[in-house]
């Protein structure tokens, strides 16, 4: 009976579109891992604390893209369509959650990240986990955080 294989079909359909976008968040995470040339339009380095000129929320980059990696319908929701062929950062953020935030609308920002005391439990755990995770120290002279070796 077709109608009682409906449900199944789209099932199905749902695993094949999470499988697609797993496969494509694994080939983004893969390469950031290999050594990349940064070009002069890339304005942040590896390690360097930026903070989002509009929200205030800060983060620790840990990666970077000459433009945006994501598709039209991450873009539109946030409202970032016009920042498609601009560099764009990986960052670990003082309220505890990875980001990918646009160059044109951070700026560098001098200290050692501060987490959120707001910020839940696990968030704030997970937060200091991945910067001790990716970063060896902070080095006060150059203001930035000093990447391990993996970076």
């Amino acid at each position: 009976d077709a109608e009682a294989n409906c449900p199944r079909v789209e099932h199905g359909f749902a695993v094949l579109r999470n499988l697609s976008n797993g496969c494509r968040h694994g080939h983004a995470i893969l390469e950031c891992l290999l050594p990349k040339v940064k070009s002069s339009a890339i304005k942040f380095g590896i390690g360097d604390v930026l903070q989002h000129t509009e929200f205030g929320w800060r983060g620790v980059v840990c990666g970077w893209s000459e433009e945006c990696e994501e598709d039209d319908a991450w873009l539109r929701r946030n409202s970032a369509l016009d920042k498609k062929d601009q560099p764009l950062y990986h960052m670990v953020c003082n309220d505890g959650k990875m980001r990918y935030g646009s160059q044109l609308a951070h700026d560098r920002v001098e200290g050692p990240l501060q987490l959120l005391h707001s910020v839940p439990a696990r968030k704030y755990e997970f937060a200091t986990e991945e910067i001790e995770r990716l970063f060896h120290t902070f080095d006060h002279d150059e203001g930035a955080y000093v990447p391990n070796a993996h970076l």
